[in-house]
């Protein structure tokens, strides 16, 4: 119960007060009014040990900034505290198992905190999901929208535009680093460029024209300098002594992942890793986690087009009998080993394939280092942990 309080005011003289009036008079009560601003008043001379954190309940009342539970005052507002009264919580919202969440992370299975209110999330056209994940859609990376075009095979959107570096080639856009409908052309960061001869950019699969060697800058021609301290470039298959089928790897700065130069290898097995031939059934998969002819990449291995997957057979990419392993749909559940996405440019986050590699995307998964580092042509990993392709 609250007790009387003598206050002694100028020219008044000292009068006895009930604290309730003295906050309705707005004299001594917290900026934030309501019970909580009575409660302020009535601890002011230290007596009742009701109210702040860790105390009992003033009469199910705590002050601001905490919340009545099971008759105690507990913190509440913070990400991953319980939601204040009336679902407040501190720059952030409140979940659906009523604790709160920070900006852009999930309030419940298909809604996400956007601007301090939990929003649908992962269909066409509403926001892409945390970590980019979309149901039947993908995501675009920038505008964090779901998108039915613009992402790699998908219709071109209006404007014959594409997202994540891709380009519009023939009503369809192709991702970055894949090869365009023109001859001797390669898509670049959104534009379709002449590819293969020294100075110009590596074709797809790493490939260049004659002698040259393709190199993390793009095509050098025999003899010329690979770049990095590697040595110069030998008959197109290697930069002084890596690079070659069967030598080391070529050692990169990190986070980017070390590099093969022989078209049609990728870097295997512990660091530095040597350049082993990829893409053919039961071969590593290359780079992108890509596989020949319409192979489906299995925890690091292709398997061949029709042939049986861990989980059904593999369909152009997909597991599952083309149900699983694709940007889009959900992981294949692998019988050895964590979920995993199977078609080229996936990677696998929140149980769901999201594309991966492409401008401001997550990277991809390296297979010979076992981390997420590895973007497509012309990109570069931004960093080990939470890594996006710049």
């Amino acid at each position: 119960m609250f007790r009387l309080l003598v206050f002694c005011l100028p020219l008044l003289g000292c009068v006895e007060s009930n604290p309730n009036d003295l906050v309705d008079q707005g004299i001594g009560g917290p900026e934030i009014g309501g019970p909580a601003a009575d409660l302020a008043v009535s601890r002011a001379d230290g007596e009742g040990d009701c109210g702040l954190l860790g105390e009992a309940c003033c009469g199910g009342v705590c002050r601001d900034g905490l919340l009545c539970v099971a008759e105690s005052c507990v913190g509440c507002g913070g990400p991953g505290s319980l939601c204040c009264a009336g679902g407040a919580c501190n720059g952030g919202c409140c979940g659906g198992d009523g604790r709160c969440v920070s900006d852009q992370a999930p309030c419940g299975p298909a809604s996400v905190c956007s601007n301090n209110a939990c929003v649908p999330c992962g269909m066409t056209g509403q926001e892409c999901c945390p970590a980019a994940v979309c149901a039947m859609a993908l995501c675009d990376p920038q505008a964090k929208t779901c998108r039915d075009c613009g992402g790699p095979g998908q219709a071109c959107c209006p404007g014959d535009s594409c997202f994540a570096g891709g380009c519009c080639d023939g009503g369809a856009c192709v991702p970055s680093g894949g090869a365009c409908g023109q001859d001797g052309s390669v898509c670049g960061d959104g534009n379709c460029v002449p590819c293969g001869d020294p100075t110009q950019a590596c074709c797809a699969g790493g490939q260049c024209n004659g002698n040259a060697c393709c190199t993390p800058g793009g095509c050098v021609g025999d003899g010329g300098k690979c770049g990095g301290g590697l040595g110069k470039c030998h008959g197109g298959d290697r930069c002084g002594d890596c690079g070659g089928e069967g030598q080391p790897c070529c050692p990169a700065p990190a986070p980017r992942p070390n590099s093969c130069v022989t078209s049609g290898t990728v870097c295997d097995g512990p660091a530095p890793g040597t350049c082993t031939s990829c893409g053919g059934d039961g071969d590593p998969c290359c780079d992108g986690n890509a596989c020949d002819d319409g192979g489906c990449c299995v925890l690091g291995r292709c398997v061949a087009d029709g042939d049986a997957c861990p989980m059904g057979a593999c369909s152009g990419g997909s597991c599952g009998d083309g149900q699983c392993g694709a940007p889009g749909q959900t992981c294949c559940a692998a019988a050895m080993g964590p979920p995993t996405c199977t078609a080229p440019g996936a990677r696998c986050m929140g149980n769901t394939c999201v594309a991966c590699g492409g401008r401001a995307e997550a990277c991809c998964l390296d297979w010979g280092s076992m981390l997420a580092v590895a973007c497509a042509p012309p990109y570069s990993p931004s960093a080990l942990g939470d890594c996006l392709c710049h």
